[in-house]
């Protein structure tokens, strides 16, 4: 079967940064009643640790004062869908790392607790892609500027 190329579009698009998320060190509270509180990054090599995936084998983490730490382990769990690393990590399996976009609400209401912090492992950004704003339908700015005001930083 001949290889099907896809199309290069020629058009320009522009794109617009809505919001940058920090990726949070967070477990339940019952597996820190159990297993105790990382009090530093190199810490968590001691710990249980839920990766995001098979490759997932070091964190590098930075604090706000800009130290830096990298930790080798080895996850007893992987899985690349972050809300599964949620319910694993509420469920007491061990510790991940999370965007503040998908652990915040759980880190209010009790169910994780942000450990370490004043440290992130990175951060991810947030961006809509549009086209060009030459020829741009108001309707589609305006829902733009809606999310952008809903999750801009």
């Amino acid at each position: 079967m001949p290889e099907r190329k896809m199309p290069i579009s020629t058009k320009r698009a522009d794109g617009r940064r809505l919001a940058t998320h920090a990726f949070l060190v967070v477990a339940s509270p019952a597996y820190v009643a159990e297993h105790g509180m990382p009090d530093r990054p190199e810490a968590l090599a001691t710990h249980r640790i839920i990766g995001a995936g098979p490759t997932d084998l070091e964190w590098r983490l930075r604090a706000e004062d800009g130290q830096e730490a990298a930790i080798a382990m080895q996850p007893v769990l992987s899985a690349d869908e972050p809300f599964v690393l949620l319910k694993a990590a509420a469920s007491g399996i061990g510790i991940t790392c999370l965007p503040t976009s998908v652990c915040r609400t759980a880190i209010e209401d009790g169910t994780l607790i942000h450990l370490l912090p004043g440290w992130t492992a990175g951060s991810v950004a947030t961006t809509i892609l549009m086209p060009h704003r030459r020829g741009q339908l108001p309707a589609v700015r305006a829902v733009v500027d809606f999310f952008h005001e809903r999750l801009g930083d």
